[in-house]
């Protein structure tokens, strides 16, 4: 399912707005579920933006593998944002769980921000094997940072990273090759010369930088589409 909005749905027990299945570029918003899953149960989602969503377990998702997606405003008994399953690249922010874990519980999270989220028990996580992830507490694991991620506007939904993002050129490369808006990645977010995947569901383009080395500038070729 690509480019589709899935919106306003009920399941009984799992999956309230898509069970299983292989989802780009969707929006999966306002969907319940009773048991496991408001959002989606088990399926496999890339550059999508999962919102709203409400589930006992996962509002958002559930035992997913999510690629350069925002999950925000999810809300579930355990794991508001996500429960179980793979994220890469993903920003997990303005969750909330009434028992533990208002971001996400118990997950393999890589290149991720994980902030922003409301529990009384451990707001942003719990559990799971983490690297490379903006977060806090601090996880035990490879390259992760507590600093705010310094996003744009949380209220308003821009969840990009500011230019003075600690979430910058602070990730690990050969994760994604595109990010959730179809830029490439790794650029030269910081212009340090060295081209390094930034956290979160977007990469950050410096207006200075040329990542390639051709003599013309990021946001130069990314309008003109080269």
């Amino acid at each position: 399912i690509s480019n589709c909005i899935i919106t306003l749905n009920i399941a009984a027990k799992v999956g309230g707005g898509v069970f299983q299945g292989t989802l780009y570029n969707c929006t999966i918003r306002r969907n319940d579920s009773s048991d496991q899953g408001g959002g989606v149960w088990e399926g496999a989602l890339s550059a999508c933006s999962v919102v709203d969503n409400f589930s006992f377990l996962g509002g958002g998702s559930y035992y997913s593998v999510l690629f350069n997606c925002t999950l925000a405003s999810n809300l579930a008994y355990r794991g508001g944002g996500a429960e179980g399953g793979e994220l890469y690249h993903c920003t997990v922010v303005t969750n909330w769980a009434f028992q533990t874990a208002g971001g996400v519980y118990d997950a393999r999270m890589v290149n991720c921000v994980v902030y922003h989220n409301d529990c009384t028990n451990n707001p942003n996580w719990e559990h799971g094997t983490i690297s490379y992830t903006c977060t806090d507490p601090l996880p035990v694991g490879d390259g992760n940072i507590t600093n705010d991620p310094r996003l744009v506007s949380v209220i308003a939904g821009n969840l990009r990273l500011m230019s003075n993002s600690p979430c910058i050129d602070s990730g690990t490369n050969d994760v994604a090759a595109l990010d959730k808006d179809g830029l490439p990645r790794p650029l030269d977010g910081n212009w340090d010369g060295t081209n390094t995947a930034d956290m979160g569901a977007y990469e950050f383009v410096n207006g200075a930088a040329d990542s390639d080395m051709d003599g013309m500038l990021d946001p130069w070729e990314i309008d003109n589409q080269l």
